[in-house]
């Protein structure tokens, strides 16, 4: 099989400032940056849409998600209750 040897491998790296409130235990993301190893860009924009957009899914997973759970019923099963973030949200 020729294609059994082939893989992909990427590596990559994301630096966050952030301000958080102490009191309150709020949390903002100022700036972000992203690199990663793509290899050859074919659609450069194409490669830079996809470091946003798993950027602000990675800081929704971390700031914004939420299952919450009353016993062994998920309490918020629909998108209308569990937070992601949007547009808004993003730095």
């Amino acid at each position: 099989l020729p294609f059994a040897r082939i893989g992909v491998f990427s590596f990559g790296a994301v630096v966050v400032e952030v301000e958080v409130d102490e009191i309150t235990g709020k949390t903002r993301v100022v700036e972000a940056w992203s690199a990663a190893d793509v290899g050859r860009a074919i659609n450069p924009q194409l490669v830079e849409v996809q470091l946003e957009g798993a950027f602000v899914q990675g800081m929704g997973l971390a700031l914004f998600e939420e299952m919450v759970w009353d016993g062994p019923r998920l309490a918020n099963p629909s998108l209308m209750d569990y937070k992601v973030p949007t547009s808004r949200d993003a730095p």
